[in-house]
């Protein structure tokens, strides 16, 4: 009997492949103009204690709504049941888990305020944010069973008119005035959209069949820890801050940690969304699980490298330009932020292959000590230097990659050297683009606009990178996947002379 996952509406499954990764990337490509497009109007329009208080009240909500989603889509992706089997199940979980936890937050928020508000309006938008704890694990659902059904266009618009409803409505309620309630009410729009339309594209039931619920909470109770650590290493960090240097400090921060979540979209979605139902598909297969989980590596670092290479480079004048001259005190923290990308992307990438072998449990101790060591950094050092604090914490992440990558290999069965030695020469060739980048912004500058040498900088250095892969990537990928790069590269230079030859006939 075969062990692969079933795959509805999937027929051909190597067109199947290249579409959805086609598809996954134009989703966080359209995903990262429409955020920084947004972010560029909002921060003229939204001043940084604003953002700080948005911040502040966010961030429980995140962390609430990720214990509500409880694994449920990947869960729904890796079962051997049906997806409607599946699925109905998963509803009937997330019925009462999102209500009980949505009614916890709201007793909390007016019997405890001081756990929460640091300010007055800090407790309304909570009240107001809660709704999404409601909604999110519905919408995990859908996007499970589209992403098990290989319906990677589908998700990929109902996410680009998501995201405009949240950049319309955020916009319009800035431009009159309404703060931290602008940015509230875009996210409610963004989360409404995202959900109705999943739920009219996937069509789950929701039921009780006792076997398939107790298979979900058994794949799920271990992912949804992980998925709250992390998850909490990226929202109790802006509490931490507040608490330790304000929440205008926490603006500063946030808008650090905005740039880097646009940017993380870019690597994060291809491999949630395309290499996780991969891996699951052949994680009882050495031979091929190894060469999908190389693929996956190289994927994270292709599309968190160029974008992080750029970010520095241009960051130290472009921060004000885009932004406005109130938030350079954040050019520092967004450059440092950006700095920690390909790490992170390794980080998921491990993460994703350990979710798809069923042996995530053992990145619980890894990604506790991370959130732990993290969050003491910004305490005891936020106060008296934010940058001393974000370097810190970038550094521990950075770090947890080793760990992350040691369990990679046991998965695999291949040596903790060799694992290490894969990423190596990519991560060399990274930084010292990056050298080159800043060292021709400095020398620009002298005969140019800062502002102009920055940029030319940072594209060049960023078209370096994409060179070097593109037309030597055996100096820095392992054989196979530079053999499916040149053949994705030949495959696209014979597409674009098909469209010149036809361009020409007409």
């Amino acid at each position: 009997m075969s062990s692969e996952l079933p795959q509805e509406k999937c027929p051909n499954r190597a067109r199947s492949a290249l579409s959805g990764l086609g598809w996954t990337t134009a989703q966080a490509w359209v995903g990262v103009a429409a955020q920084i497009g947004m972010l560029v109007c909002l921060s003229r329009l939204v001043n940084p204690r604003e953002f700080g208080l948005y911040g502040v009240a966010l961030a429980p909500i995140t962390l609430m709504a990720a214990f509500a989603e409880f694994g449920l889509g990947p869960g729904i992706v890796r079962s051997r049941s049906s997806a409607g089997l599946a699925a109905a199940a998963a509803g009937f979980i997330a019925v009462f888990l999102s209500s009980a936890l949505f009614v916890s937050i709201l007793l909390v928020n007016y019997n405890l305020p001081f756990l929460f508000a640091m300010e007055g309006e800090v407790s309304e938008l909570i009240s107001w944010l809660a709704i999404i704890i409601i909604i999110s694990p519905f919408l995990a659902i859908s996007r499970g069973v589209l992403q098990r059904s290989h319906r990677f266009e589908e998700m990929a618009r109902i996410e680009i008119v998501s995201l405009i409803v949240n950049v319309v409505i955020s916009v319009s309620c800035a431009a009159i005035g309404l703060g931290a309630w602008a940015l509230a009410a875009g996210q409610l729009g963004y989360q409404f959209t995202n959900v109705i339309l999943s739920l009219l594209a996937a069509r789950p039931s929701i039921g009780y069949h006792r076997q398939e619920v107790i298979d979900l909470i058994r794949f799920s109770w271990v992912f949804v820890w992980l998925r709250i650590i992390d998850t909490a290493t990226m929202t109790l960090d802006r509490l931490v801050v507040s608490g330790a240097a304000g929440v205008s400090a926490v603006g500063y921060y946030q808008r650090g940690t905005n740039v880097r979540t646009i940017a993380s979209a870019m690597a994060f979605a291809p491999m949630d969304v395309f290499s996780f139902p991969r891996l699951s598909a052949v994680f009882d297969r050495p031979e091929a699980l190894r060469r999908e989980f190389d693929n996956a590596k190289a994927l994270a670092l292709i599309s968190s490298v160029p974008i992080s290479i750029a970010i520095i480079v241009a960051a130290g004048e472009w921060t004000s330009i885009l932004f406005g001259s109130a938030w350079q005190p954040a050019a520092a923290l967004i450059q440092i932020m950006s700095l920690v990308l390909p790490f992170r992307a390794l980080d998921r990438a491990n993460a994703v292959l350990a979710r798809s072998a069923g042996r995530q449990g053992w990145r619980v101790p890894i990604q506790l000590i991370m959130l732990g060591s993290s969050l003491l950094a910004l305490y005891v050092l936020a106060p008296s230097s934010l940058f001393a604090a974000t370097l810190t914490v970038s550094c521990i992440v950075a770090g947890a990659t080793v760990p992350s990558a040691a369990l990679s290999a046991s998965i695999l069965g291949r040596p903790f050297r060799a694992e290490i030695r894969l990423a190596l020469p990519c991560i060399f060739a990274w930084l010292l683009v990056i050298a080159v980048g800043l060292g021709a912004s400095r020398f620009g500058a002298l005969a140019m606009p800062g502002w102009l040498a920055s940029l030319v900088s940072a594209g060049g250095a960023t078209c370096l990178f994409l060179s070097i892969i593109s037309f030597k990537p055996h100096w820095i990928f392992p054989e196979q996947t530079a053999s499916l790069m040149h053949a994705y590269r030949k495959g696209g230079q014979l597409r674009v002379r098909k469209a010149l030859i036809r361009w020409r006939l007409r």
